[in-house]
């Protein structure tokens, strides 16, 4: 159900329902396109990282549920990672400065959506007006699955507005999202990263958890 209704379903239908507070389910982000489009220069990448206020999206999406992600696992995973330093904080004015020392305001971005999930279109609809704010040109692309894919594939995109379930082992999540030979990485955000693939592959033939654990929460720099 959508996530303003929760409250609603509990008064309603509270005697009539049985049901559970599952802590954790995935984790929704915004995906840069770093092979092709404005998002190629780290001083934009920035500038939209600083722009968001996460807090916001949270309300106004999630209704006030979750928490605004450090990592991709939760606290209330067995793979939480932590001492993982989160995105930049919200710093609307930085942002603007940075897009004027790159000499990008007014800069267009593609911004996708996938409307199968409501909490995605709308997580767009408040990123495209941050980013708005701050001097870039956001025009906002919902799309059904196929055509999405097609767009990924064609890599005709700057940013999605994304998520991902989890996985019972964290590879399987750093392989496919991370891993820059990993099919699914190619046709998302390009990331090309040798570091982080070396940490990745590493984690991979480790056995010890909490080696595995150092090794996910390391931050290879871009």
């Amino acid at each position: 159900m959508a996530y303003a209704d929760i409250a609603i379903f509990h008064k309603k239908y509270g005697g009539k329902f049985q049901t559970w507070e599952v802590p954790t389910l995935g984790t929704s982000f915004i995906l840069f396109n770093l092979d092709r489009g404005p998002f190629t220069d780290k001083r934009l990448r920035l500038a939209a990282a600083y722009a968001i206020d996460r807090e916001t999206i949270r309300q106004a999406v999630f209704c006030g549920r979750g928490a605004s992600a450090t990592g991709f696992y939760a606290p209330a995973s067995p793979w939480y990672m932590e001492g993982v330093t989160p995105g930049p904080a919200y710093d609307p004015e930085h942002a603007r400065f940075l897009l004027w020392q790159a000499r990008a305001v007014g800069t267009a971005v593609g911004l996708l959506a996938l409307t199968s999930f409501p909490y995605l279109q709308h997580t767009a609809e408040v990123v495209q007006a941050m980013w708005s704010e701050v001097g870039l040109k956001v025009i906002l692309d919902l799309c059904d699955e196929r055509l999405l894919n097609s767009k990924r594939r064609a890599r005709d995109f700057h940013a999605d507005s994304t998520s991902s379930s989890y996985r019972s082992d964290p590879d399987g999540w750093f392989s496919r999202m991370i891993l820059s030979s990993a099919p699914s990485t190619r046709t998302t955000s390009g990331l090309q990263h040798a570091y982080a693939d070396t940490l990745v592959a590493t984690a991979r033939r480790t056995a010890d958890r909490q080696q595995r654990l150092t090794l996910y929460t390391t931050q290879a720099r871009a």
